[in-house]
């Protein structure tokens, strides 16, 4: 691997990366006007980009200095006011193994109050990061030609934004239709997540593949997902920190297990 050190054209707007991701379901603290949000992943985007987690935690402390949450990547309104609607706590900042977490509070301002209606009320839940590559990777990929991966960046700003297009916040509607609002182990969510972001000519593939692996693990997952008052079970699937609660009574385990082969059902088909 050829580390890399990313040359920036005369115009800087046109090397400026965004990264769109999404709202954390049930973190609203309506008494602080505070939300997490996933504010970046390792999946690969539409133009075979990825950020490692550890590029974009490197550099939050260059972001300490002014963390501010501003509307659609601009400086400044029409009106000449400000678009900060309130600022990111940096404390708050995790990195987890695919993607970072970090919560914003919103200010009291007439656009800031906006805003936090819209998010607070689920009407509006994308943010977008931006970031300027310092250094990088290329990897040939057989089905994606060259992938590229950056390691290290400048944490320009994060915004407030209409319309995602993170890959990711597709497979979390996807993750609800499916199995409702009760909780699966993360290694299914993940399963599930790779494929929704999958490169589209090979979906297909991707489904097929995932059925074919449900199928000959179902034992091994029904087993987990009943109830196990020694938490052995959650023990074997990982941190508990970063996995979702197991079930606790026979009735959910069963709607989870129904789900599992409602979905290997409708890829099959």
């Amino acid at each position: 691997m050829e580390v890399k050190t990313y040359q920036v054209s005369k115009d800087i707007s046109a090397d400026i990366r965004h990264v769109y991701a999404f709202a954390i379901e049930k973190s609203i603290d309506k008494d602080n006007r505070r939300m997490r949000f996933v504010i970046s992943s390792d999946k690969l985007d539409r133009h075979n980009e990825r950020i490692e987690v550890s590029a974009v935690a490197n550099a939050i402390a260059g972001f300490t200095q002014n963390p501010a949450f501003v509307a659609a990547h601009k400086s400044s309104l029409a009106t000449g006011s400000s678009p900060c609607l309130g600022h990111w706590d940096v404390s708050t900042f995790k990195a987890l193994k695919h993607h970072s977490e970090m919560t914003v509070e919103f200010a009291t301002t007439a656009l800031g109050e906006e805003h936090w209606n819209l998010y607070s009320n689920k009407h509006q839940r994308a943010v977008s990061i931006a970031f300027m590559p310092k250094k990088y990777y290329d990897e040939k990929d057989e089905k994606l030609d060259w992938v590229r991966t950056f390691i290290e960046i400048e944490l320009l700003e994060i915004s407030a934004v209409v319309v995602g297009a993170c890959r990711e916040a597709l497979a979390k509607a996807r993750l609800k239709e499916l199995f409702g609002d009760f909780d699966l182990p993360a290694v299914i969510k993940e399963a599930l997540r790779d494929i929704a972001i999958a490169n589209e000519s090979h979906t297909k593939e991707q489904l097929d593949n995932f059925a074919i692996r449900i199928e000959d693990s179902l034992d091994e997952i029904k087993s987990l997902l009943v109830p196990d008052p020694g938490r052995l079970a959650q023990e074997y699937v990982g941190d508990p920190d970063e996995q979702p609660a197991l079930a606790k009574d026979r009735n959910i385990a069963d709607r989870q297990i129904k789900s599992l082969e409602k979905a290997i059902k409708s890829v099959k088909n």
